[in-house]
């Protein structure tokens, strides 16, 4: 858990400031570098866009350096942003928000499924009493 209350530098800082300036890297070189368009290197150092696994590959081939590390600054940026975000008021906790109900219906469909896949292999009592009498089809 993070202790300080001080952000974290972010993936764009990092890429900017320890590795394109002092190398004289231009986004574009970059990007060409990398094997990918040049707007996704302007957006990870504008912090637009997330690292992911496969970018952290990336960028781990391209300086050397271990995909842990640039996973590793974005879960500190991802981490600090959640823990400073700002808290809902007491009765803003009931209250549905704007998108609530699409939340309940994935959460509902996601609860079928997965009462579907415990029929399908027998995981639960129920699911493996169901296969031995037949009923997974009905």
């Amino acid at each position: 858990m993070l202790k300080t209350k001080r952000k974290p530098a972010s993936v764009g800082e990092i890429l900017m400031e320890e590795f394109l300036e002092p190398l004289g890297l231009t986004q574009g070189a970059l990007a060409e570098a990398m094997g990918v368009q040049r707007k996704l290197v302007n957006e990870l150092c504008n912090n637009r866009r997330n690292v992911t696994a496969r970018t952290a590959l990336i960028l781990a081939r391209v300086f050397g350096n271990s995909p842990d590390f640039w996973l590793n600054v974005q879960r500190r940026s991802d981490l600090w942003h959640a823990m400073h975000r700002p808290k809902r008021s007491e009765s803003g906790l009931n209250a549905p928000g704007p998108s609530t109900r699409r939340h309940d219906e994935g959460r509902h469909v996601l609860s079928h499924l997965c009462f579907c896949l415990r029929l399908r292999t027998g995981s639960s009592l129920l699911g493996s009493e169901r296969m031995r009498r037949g009923f997974v089809g009905s």
